[in-house]
């Protein structure tokens, strides 16, 4: 079994640093973030994988959970769908430790 991450940029969303180390808008070739672009990309990236592959999608390159909270859920919504079809198995996510709190653990999705 191969292990697909499909990746889905937020650049610097939620994150209150532009570290040198870090310029995600230079590393994703991406300067800004839209929301109706990430179903296409989702789906374009699962044309090319496999009925057995493991595939994550992967939020990456900012602060998952310092963004606004009805963008996240949003996303995370989006994702759940994709697990709830089986045509995806997880989700993972960028984000500062100190943006965790309880009530971003406690977000529950319900179904739409």
């Amino acid at each position: 079994m191969r292990h697909v991450n499909i990746p889905i940029f937020i650049p610097h969303m939620g994150c209150p640093n532009m570290c040198v180390f870090c310029n995600q808008r230079s590393i994703s070739g991406r300067m800004s973030f839209d929301i109706s672009r990430v179903q296409n990309e989702i789906e374009e990236a699962l044309s090319t994988t496999k009925s057995d592959d493991e595939i994550e999608i992967a939020y990456f390159g900012g602060s998952f959970t310092g963004i606004d909270r009805s963008l996240m859920i949003s996303l995370l919504s989006l994702a759940q769908k994709y697990i709830d079809d089986g045509r995806v198995s997880s989700i993972r996510l960028s984000t500062r430790p100190d943006y965790i709190d309880e009530k971003i653990l406690d977000i529950q999705l319900v179904d739409s």
